[in-house]
């Protein structure tokens, strides 16, 4: 989703549609939206080359820093946060075995990931991990 301030026009004089690309560099105030990590990834090198803020609530991905991508702004905890609160949560209740069923795409794979990568850390645990194939929905 784009979002352009409403006092410009999309179209040209002659009443001729502007490429995607005119629109990014004149008329978009800000992208909002990404939901996958990867999509982030591959539309951040267009915000920050048009200086254009890029917004998502879903991706975590942790490679995600504002050190490489200053215009991408996430409003949710990236998996590194979010796995290191799960192993102390795993520590403090004393569990030696743990179970992650996750799902085979990107954000399952990395969350899992970095899980296995926190709990090593931490402390040895017996990590076990049960891979789900993404189910497709239909649409209505």
């Amino acid at each position: 989703m784009l979002f352009a301030p409403h006092h410009q026009h999309q179209l040209l004089p002659q009443g001729i549609l502007r490429t995607p690309w005119e629109l990014m560099e004149t008329q978009v105030a800000a992208a909002i939206g990404p939901q996958s990590s990867g999509i982030v990834h591959m539309i951040s090198y267009v915000a920050n080359e048009l200086h254009v803020p890029l917004l998502s609530f879903t991706a975590t991905d942790p490679t995600l820093s504002s050190l490489q991508y200053p215009y991408f702004l996430c409003t949710t905890q990236n998996d590194y946060f979010q796995m290191n609160a799960i192993t102390d949560f795993i520590s403090y209740s004393g569990w030696r075995q743990v179970i992650a069923i996750y799902v085979d795409d990107e954000y399952g794979r990395n969350g899992v990931s970095v899980l296995s990568d926190a709990l090593a850390k931490n402390a040895p645990r017996s990590l076990t991990k049960l891979r789900s194939h993404p189910v497709q929905i239909p649409p209505p």
